[in-house]
């Protein structure tokens, strides 16, 4: 059973004990509903689009967590990208579901960070219809070359993830952000 509020795009931000080697980090739950252009002509969600459904999770999670992916590009010259992705689909979804898609920050490492992520169908209690890992790196928007995760987004990240409210890192740290590019 989660716990937890609403944030105010609708997304629900949850305390949840499912993932037990990671029992205390925060599950944010996205709601998403599986329109036809999700699917193929018989009504089925196409593998690759499950793919989309836990970006867009794991972007709101970020959003959440406040750090805003734009700002972060244009003020620290920083992005993020998928190095690494285990995809399990256990249950079709099908045209008009109503899933909800999870992620929850596991740990960082140097330049990476990884996510778990589950989508279920209805509820999050309701049937599995797919789960991923996924493995993230921070690179240098400019040379696209690997970097250390910043200290204040690993900050965010921790600190969200524990059900603590994280200012926007941006917001945060707008003085340190003019004064160096990268902060370690």
């Amino acid at each position: 059973m989660s716990t937890g509020g609403t944030a105010s795009d609708g997304a629900v931000i949850s305390a949840s004990s499912a993932n037990a080697a990671n029992a205390t980090a925060r599950v944010f739950e996205w709601p998403i509903r599986v329109y036809w252009e999700d699917t193929d002509a018989g009504g089925v969600v196409y593998h690759s689009i499950y793919l989309n459904y836990f970006e867009r999770c794991r972007s709101e999670y970020l959003r959440a967590a406040g750090v805003l992916q734009r700002e972060l590009r244009e003020q620290q010259g920083i992005q993020f990208v998928v190095v690494d992705m285990n995809v399990r689909w256990a249950r079709a979804a099908q045209y008009d579901d109503q899933l909800v898609v999870t992620a929850q920050y596991v740990e960082t490492r140097g330049a990476t960070c990884t996510f778990r992520q589950t989508i279920h169908r209805n509820t999050l209690e309701g049937e599995v219809v797919a789960t991923a890992e996924c493995r993230a790196a921070t690179i240098d928007a400019r040379t696209l070359r690997p970097v250390r995760m910043p200290k204040t987004l690993l900050a965010a990240m921790e600190a969200y993830s524990v059900g603590a409210v994280a200012p926007s890192i941006t917001e945060a740290n707008a003085s340190a952000v003019r004064g160096a590019k990268h902060e370690y």
